[in-house]
């Protein structure tokens, strides 16, 4: 009964051959409501972006890491050298939350779905893709909002000091993790200074978490991708390039400090 249920809808347009159950057994949607989409087409970041309590940082050499195919980038990465013989590193994470309205459609509809959700064919995002992969998004050489976590760490990960502060950021760059993995290897490139840095500072953030008693979890990642032509692309990925591990390492410290902040704060917080 199911099986001629399905192909009865297939047959006048409701499903596709290929529709994915999953989503409708689970009442996850695909399409989102009229109302967002128009809440999206109208985001304007320009009041946002010009609030007296956030810092400027465009001037950082910031960059984003991501797999191939990335649309939505939602965080990014800066370093510089100071006075004091330590780095300065920024861990800038898209503040979504300061330009999606409180209450709004697309606010309502984010909290229905709480994830973008990945599938062989397509991708399931938590917000419209013109919020997801446009002003959300910390596209290169576009000024966007963001909260910053600016960590003053030693080249062997030791951290001395550390604050959040909400900003605003312009990305300098757009790097996949092969071609990061080439410009810490090769030692050339526009970034590779900075990209050498950011490794030696998570290789010594891993070590001691590692002395501190962390279990790390090193298996391959599948990767499973559905092509134009049809066919279904799957591929392991290992998670230990050096670029992976330096991404994996800061964005573990940026969790752990925003925890311990929440937890001096009082925050209600889920740990």
């Amino acid at each position: 009964l199911q099986q001629t249920g399905f192909e009865l809808l297939t047959a006048v347009g409701v499903f596709s051959p290929d529709e994915p159950l999953e989503l409708e057994r689970a009442g996850i949607p695909v399409e989102f409501p009229e109302e967002a989409m128009a809440e999206a087409a109208a985001l304007d970041l320009g009041p946002v972006l010009s609030q007296p309590r956030r810092e400027d940082l465009t001037s950082l050499p910031a960059l984003t890491i991501d797999d191939a195919g990335t649309e939505d980038r939602d965080d990014a990465l800066s370093l510089e050298a100071t006075a004091e013989g330590v780095y300065r590193l920024g861990i800038h994470i898209a503040d979504a939350g300061a330009i999606i309205p409180l209450g709004s459609a697309m606010d309502r509809e984010a909290g229905r779905r709480m994830a973008t959700l990945y599938t062989p064919e397509l991708k399931v995002p938590m917000l419209p893709p013109e919020v997801s992969s446009g002003t959300g998004s910390l596209v290169s050489g576009e000024r966007r909002v963001a909260l910053s976590l600016v960590v003053d760490v030693t080249a062997s990960g030791d951290v001395a000091e550390w604050r959040i502060v909400p900003s605003t950021i312009r990305s300098q760059a757009v790097l996949t993790y092969d071609e990061a993995d080439a410009a810490i290897g090769t030692q050339s490139g526009p970034w590779s200074d900075i990209l050498r840095a950011l490794h030696g500072i998570a290789e010594g953030l891993k070590s001691s978490r590692e002395a501190s008693g962390a279990l790390v979890l090193d298996s391959p990642e599948m990767h499973v991708r559905l092509a134009e032509s049809g066919e279904v692309e799957v591929r392991g990925v290992t998670r230990s390039t050096p670029a992976r591990s330096t991404v994996t390492e800061l964005m573990i410290l940026c969790n752990s400090l925003l925890a311990k902040y929440c937890l001096e704060k009082n925050l209600p917080a889920v740990y």
